[in-house]
């Protein structure tokens, strides 16, 4: 419940989940006694905030996470460019959220990389920021309940052309596919469609306005 009752041995730690039990806990100020632990907890591999609403930001001393692959959060980070392990990124239901953190294009190594459920956030505002070169390492992608949302940021696509795999659409009414933007994702595999119902009309196999756009697809899942 407060970071007093915390062990203070965490050398060994993989895992650790942090929960805000209806406002029973101090979020923030708990969080921020783990993360100032962060020297010792250098195989730390999982960080679970999912359940963390009313903390702003985590505290700097994040970077000491070198061993961390798995983070999920629901609020904007800044410090997460020296977590150089990091493997899967998970924002979500980050309702104030406007933009990306600044640090993302550092993480060369990211295969992972889900955003739902961000109503404000308008990714158009990183194309210039969040340039990416065209060698990442992003094999999964799920976005969805992005409203302002109207097709694949190019910052995602110059660096995910060759290594991006799967692809999650949900709950985006304003997408549009875009024919150049598909088919310079030469490796992607499968394509799942849900929660769209005028995507998915135009993505319907054959007759689908959209279809040639995502026809080279191996796997297309399409929910009405």
């Amino acid at each position: 419940q407060d970071g007093s009752q915390l062990p203070n041995n965490l050398s060994c730690l993989q895992s650790l989940f942090l929960l805000d039990e209806g406002g029973k806990a101090d979020s923030e100020s708990l969080i921020a006694k783990v993360i100032s632990r962060s020297k010792h907890l250098r195989s730390l591999e999982i960080l679970d905030l999912g359940g963390c609403t009313r903390i702003e930001e985590l505290p700097k001393d994040i970077r000491y996470l070198i061993s961390l692959r798995k983070l999920m959060v629901t609020t904007k980070q800044t410090h997460i460019q020296n977590l150089t392990a990091l493997r899967e990124l998970y924002i979500e239901e980050c309702n104030n959220l406007v933009s990306l953190p600044q640090g993302l294009k550092f993480l060369a190594t990211l295969e992972n990389l889900a955003i739902v459920n961000c109503e404000k956030l308008d990714l158009t505002m990183e194309e210039l920021e969040l340039e990416r070169k065209e060698d990442g390492s992003l094999r999964k992608l799920w976005i969805g309940g992005v409203p302002k949302l109207e097709s694949l940021p190019q910052w995602i696509l110059l660096g995910s052309t060759k290594t991006l795999q799967h692809l999650y659409i949900g709950e985006l009414e304003n997408w549009r596919m875009s024919q150049e933007g598909m088919q310079h994702l030469t490796a992607l595999k499968r394509l799942m469609i849900g929660g769209c119902p005028k995507l998915s009309k135009r993505c319907i196999e054959e007759t689908g306005e959209d279809w040639p756009k995502i026809a080279h697809v191996v796997d297309i899942i399409v929910e009405s």
